[in-house]
């Protein structure tokens, strides 16, 4: 009989946070609790793409620490990669910690998706969860960032319910934005 997802998870949490205390560096019990505070162990690894679920994150991560050990012994042998063993594991584990603190709040909403077509006798268009991709980044949101963080000048946001055409390329409205109005 299988485990429950939640369980699973439970041995994915297990295994990050096993191998960061093992490193036995300073910090290590504030940053798993820092880790814990934002989010980290059940927030979704993508607003959309693989492991855009519950729990997602640390399933992602566990991997990527797998992973990175697996290539670390084949490109450095076992003495080499003992040496910077640690190291790895912490950049491994924490290589999306930006994603975190964002879960359950505005910038990761639900994807909603059409439920069927409108008909003669139903007009109204229906919509339900997406099964594969319950969560989706909230697009007007990112946005918002560079205004948050920018300091000593003034920002206009433009926006609008409706998606709108793109008249700038990145270059040009990063270059635009700098320059400023």
């Amino acid at each position: 009989m299988g485990k429950t997802t939640e369980n699973k998870e439970l041995d994915n949490k297990k295994y990050v946070v096993d191998r960061l205390l093992a490193t036995k560096r300073d910090g290590m019990e504030e940053l798993i609790e820092y880790m814990e505070e934002i989010g980290f162990f059940n927030a979704p690894c993508s607003g959309g793409n693989h492991l855009s679920c519950e729990f997602g994150l640390i399933h992602h991560t566990r991997h990527v620490m797998e992973y990175a050990e697996k290539i670390g012994l084949c490109l450095l042998g076992a003495e080499e990669y003992n040496k910077i063993h640690d190291s790895v594991m912490i950049s491994a584990a924490l290589h999306d910690l930006g994603k975190c603190g964002q879960f359950g709040k505005a910038y990761y909403v639900p994807n909603m998706i059409k439920d069927g077509r409108p008909t003669k006798a139903n007009p109204e268009q229906k919509y339900k969860l997406s099964e594969d991709k319950p969560y989706q980044i909230n697009k007007d949101l990112l946005k918002v960032d560079h205004c948050i963080r920018s300091k000593n000048y003034v920002n206009v946001l433009v926006t609008s319910k409706h998606p709108r055409p793109q008249w700038l390329t990145m270059e040009q409205a990063v270059k635009h934005c700098t320059q400023g109005i």
